[in-house]
């Protein structure tokens, strides 16, 4: 994710920071793989919160997908999206989603499916860090299934194909 204002990354941020205040012995560490022009802001931010050792800013990766390979789930907290390609990228890894409601989201995470609707509150964020961490593995494995289910409806194959269907029928219909 890019490090902007409408990525909201001090939401998750916020989230993570109650969710160790209430479980201070939990050990996770929350990545975030991006830059972007909030990265001073959010590193001062993390600093106030005697977070920077558990809150970890990654700056531009080239290897982001060793991340999402290390990942227990991912969150999209943004105020804004058009299609969240994040999301996807994620889900192909197995790595189920928590998102705010934004533009496209809805057609690809079905809450308890993929992953879970969060509203845009540090308590809802914290609520489903702890529901991510309390599932069984069985219901764990479910929702990387579905999450690697749904990714597979988003490859690049399939998705030209579709195209050049859709181009076929409108060439046709003349």
């Amino acid at each position: 994710a890019r490090l902007k204002k409408h990525k909201n990354h001090q939401l998750l941020i916020d989230g993570f920071a109650l969710y160790l205040k209430q479980h201070p012995a939990a050990d996770v560490v929350l990545c975030i793989v991006s830059a972007g022009s909030e990265e001073a802001n959010l590193r001062a931010y993390i600093a106030e919160l005697g977070l920077t050792k558990r809150i970890v800013l990654t700056g531009y990766r080239n290897d982001v997908y060793t991340f999402f390979a290390a990942a227990h789930a991912f969150f999209l907290t943004s105020d804004i999206e058009g299609f969240p390609n994040v999301a996807i990228e994620s889900m192909a890894f197995g790595v189920p989603v928590a998102s705010t409601r934004v533009s496209g989201i809805d057609e690809i995470l079905v809450d308890g499916e993929q992953g879970k609707f969060l509203e845009r509150t540090p308590e809802s964020v914290c609520a489903t860090i702890e529901w991510f961490f309390e599932l069984s593995d069985e219901a764990y494995k479910a929702l990387s299934l579905h999450a690697k289910a749904t990714a597979a409806n988003f490859e690049i194959k399939r998705i030209v194909h579709e195209y050049e269907d859709l181009f076929c029928e409108l060439i046709t219909r003349k």
